[in-house]
């Protein structure tokens, strides 16, 4: 199976073929698909769509990357910007909340004693009520 050249062991049959010594080179076996320059022209011209491809997705990742950044920053300003304007809103909501508690208050203490004074009491409750459940709902969403 091998011949014993200058020293060194070449091999002289190749996965059903042989390998043709010209000269001290060695010949690449046909495939059958034409000549070995071509089967080499074949795999560099893959090799190199292969590394434009991987260029591109390299690219393509690096603009995403970018992109990202860009986008972190954004909402990083956005939410600075609404921390700040947090407190104030939650101040002027704790207000309008304490005012309606008030204005309830003063609806329990009102002494009704016709049927239209008391429907206008219900209506005042339930009114307050109302404004109070969704008061405290957008305090809920604000925290």
């Amino acid at each position: 199976m091998y011949e014993k050249e200058n020293e060194e062991m070449l091999p002289t049959e190749y996965e059903g073929g042989s390998i043709q010594e010209y000269g001290g080179e060695v010949a690449l076996p046909n495939t059958g698909d034409g000549d070995p320059l071509n089967t080499i022209r074949d795999i560099t011209s893959s090799v190199c769509n292969a590394v434009t491809s991987w260029k591109q997705i390299d690219a393509q990742m690096h603009t995403m990357d970018i992109q990202f950044n860009a986008f972190i920053a954004k909402m990083d300003f956005e939410l600075d910007k609404y921390k700040t304007s947090i407190p104030v809103v939650e101040k002027q909501l704790d207000f309008v909340n304490q005012q309606i508690s008030k204005i309830l208050d003063h609806v329990l203490m009102m002494d009704a004693k016709t049927e239209s004074e008391i429907n206008m009491k219900m209506r005042m409750m339930e009114s307050s009520e109302k404004y109070l459940d969704k008061l405290s709902t957008m305090m809920m969403k604000l925290i």
